[in-house]
């Protein structure tokens, strides 16, 4: 039963599940991008990654990025080679209509985002401002235009989605660009018993994936 997004009730012992630490089927140390992962971690620990005295996959267990040998959600989608391979749902789609119709049979561009988390952030940010008007706004004739969403209100939202969409949930995040509008389809739920009260008011929302939030926070932002 969810008690929160992202996060199940252990119905034995009734401590919680978090989707994110959740091991994948088939993933091994193979499907890490060790360069990449030696970035993240010397750039956060300033520490280098040679002088460790541990193997890499102890340390990724240490960091609760795998267990058992088998990497969860947060080590394939920050850090793996080609998350898509063994999650192959864990894409953006997007497509721009040329009007404001979703059943348009034509459409100006359409595109499967994928790659590591960061990737698809910024690639899923990119598609909406090339795809929104750029208006003149109080500038003048000769400057170029501004995108009528700005870019630090599209990165918000994409990154809401990604951090906080449902990871139980092997569907894609979908994003529609049209003429009037932005449409972005999110997976799950509100988490635990915030509500679109809450938000308005101004209460903070859940966490339940902290082990994705807290290396998108540390390293990418």
């Amino acid at each position: 039963t969810y008690f929160s997004r992202n996060c199940l009730k252990n119905p034995k012992w009734q401590t919680p599940v978090y989707a994110d630490t959740s091991t994948i089927f088939g993933s091994s140390l193979a499907d890490i991008d060790r360069e990449y992962f030696v970035a993240y971690f010397e750039k956060e620990f300033g520490e280098r990654f040679e002088e460790q005295s541990i193997s890499l996959i102890q340390l990724l267990e240490d960091m609760k990025l795998a267990e058992d040998g088998k990497l969860n959600h947060t080590a394939l989608l920050c850090f793996g080679k080609n998350p898509q391979y063994k999650l192959p749902t864990f894409i953006v789609a997007t497509v721009s209509f040329p009007g404001n119709n979703i059943e348009d049979v034509n459409y100006i561009e359409s595109q499967n985002i994928v790659g590591r988390l960061v990737d698809v952030f910024d690639n899923t940010v990119n598609f909406i401002i090339r795809n929104i008007r750029h208006i003149q706004k109080d500038q003048g004739f000769n400057s170029l235009g501004k995108p009528e969403i700005p870019r630090d209100a599209v990165k918000e939202l994409v990154a809401n989605v990604l951090i906080h969409r449902d990871y139980f949930v092997s569907a894609t995040v979908q994003v529609f660009v049209f003429l009037d509008r932005v449409e972005i389809n999110s997976l799950g739920l509100l988490p635990n018993k915030l509500t679109i009260e809450n938000i308005k008011m101004g209460v903070s929302n859940f966490i339940c994936i902290q082990f994705v939030a807290y290396p998108w926070n540390r390293f990418w932002n």
